[in-house]
Parts: structure tokens; C-alpha cells; sequence
């Protein structure tokens, strides 16, 4: 599975995340709702050094609406900064990670 964001405007705390990206990429063995996944999650390489709490926000460990999902993950992998290509072409919206 795989979840591509693209913030259009946001902050964690006093800092901004404007126009970054975010993808998470969880690996399940079996039922998704059974746990033991495997989560990685891919930070848009522009990010600084304090945006790179994306990784933790995305991985659930900030609160929010993604720690829904941290008592499923088994094993997490961290974040790793990649370039993220996202487009909007009319309704459509894609993110590609080189690679």
C-alpha cells in the first residue's frame, strides 16, 4: 500500500511544510488490519532538517490521523529524503519517485 501527500499549506508547530511531499509505503503479510506491517516513509528531499518530522508525522508518531495505523506497524523503517515528483493534471493527481 501506498499513500502519496502533497501539502499544499500546513505547519508543525512554528514550522512550515509548504508545497512539500510525503509517501508512505506500508508492506502487510497478510490481513491488513491483522498488523505486522512494514512501514517506510519517503520525504520530499527539500525538506530541512526540522521539516523532516514529516517522517514522524506520517509514520503516526505525531498524533494526528495516521497514529491510527501505529499499532499495526511491526516494523518501522524510518524516513529516507527522495525527490518526489507530484502533478496535478485536472482531477488527477501523481507522485512518482525516481527509481
Amino acid at each position: 500500500m501506498a499513500l502519496a501527500f502533497h501539502i499544499d499549506k500546513g505547519s508543525y508547530g512554528n514550522v512550515s511544510l509548504d508545497g512539500l511531499n510525503v509517501v508512505g509505503v506500508a508492506h502487510t503479510p497478510g490481513p491488513m488490519g491483522q498488523g505486522n506491517w512494514t512501514l517506510a516513509a519517503y520525504i520530499d528531499e527539500r525538506a530541512d532538517d526540522r521539516q523532516t518530522a514529516l517522517g514522524a508525522i506520517f509514520g503516526g508518531g505525531e498524533g494526528g490521523s495516521m497514529s491510527a495505523f501505529a499499532p499495526l506497524v511491526g516494523k518501522n523503517l524510518g524516513a529516507k529524503k527522495v525527490p518526489i515528483k507530484y502533478t496535478v493534471a485536472g482531477k488527477n493527481r501523481s507522485a512518482e519517485i525516481p527509481g
